[in-house]
């Protein structure tokens, strides 16, 4: 499971408590049930973007399950016993 959201800036922004960021006027539709369980760990990426047609800024936001993540070749090989003479 994991969802795409967009974000526009919020034009009706009154007042500082007022988010600065908000779905599509009309609303959001998901494309499948989203569902965030209590206790279970999630990834939130964001990317800040400006639209090529109106070139009006908004904010693209996927939520998708916790992975932990591998250490690279480079990590890894710093793990190994140097102590081994060849």
């Amino acid at each position: 499971m994991s969802a795409k959201i967009i974000m526009f800036p919020n034009n009706y922004k009154e007042r500082d408590v007022h988010p600065d960021f908000k779905s599509h006027s009309q609303g959001f539709t998901p494309e499948e049930d989203i569902v965030l369980k209590s206790g279970e760990k999630y990834d939130i990426a964001a990317w800040h973007n400006t639209s090529k047609t109106s070139g009006n800024p908004y904010m693209t936001v996927i939520i998708s399950p916790f992975k932990e993540r591998q250490p690279k070749a480079q990590e890894q090989q710093s793990d190994l016993d140097d102590s081994i003479p060849f």
